[in-house]
């Protein structure tokens, strides 16, 4: 806790990031296999192979949350944008706090256990994330009773 609330977290605000971006603990849901991705669609992801959609749908998918492996971010989950019209996070306007996350995370060598995060929306407070054989569910706070 430390490390997010006295660091990382500090380090998102100063950039003015925390409405789009967060950090995350990496975590294997279930083994994937090649072509494989981790694909989040309406609150649950599962893994998809097919990548290609047809022209009425406009379909596409795009990252949302990343890891760190050799200095730079690699996407590893992923959500479906149904007429594509979410595009993926431009890190080119946050290339200072990328250097100094990057560099922050690999300092601490905690590459293997700290991801960066795309929020969902506007005011995104977290999930309850579960998973059931090959796939994975995200329940807002107002669906779950801790």
């Amino acid at each position: 806790m430390d490390l997010i609330e006295n660091i990382l977290k500090p380090m998102v605000e100063k950039h003015k990031l925390e409405a789009k971006l967060g950090d995350g603990l990496l975590h294997r849901h279930f083994d994937l296999e090649e072509p494989e991705k981790l694909v989040e669609f309406n609150n649950i992801s599962i893994s998809w192979k097919n990548y290609k959609w047809d022209d009425c749908s406009e379909g596409k998918i795009v990252p949302n949350a990343w890891t760190i492996r050799r200095g730079s971010l690699v996407p590893y989950e992923f959500f479906f944008s149904p007429r594509g019209r979410e595009t993926p996070f431009d890190f080119s306007s946050a290339s200072a706090f990328l250097d100094e996350f990057i560099e922050a995370v690999e300092r601490m060598g905690l590459e293997s256990v700290v991801s960066l995060r795309l929020f969902p929306h506007k005011g995104y407070t977290g999930a309850l994330e579960f998973t059931d054989g090959r796939a994975n569910i995200n329940l807002s706070p107002d669906r779950y009773v801790i």
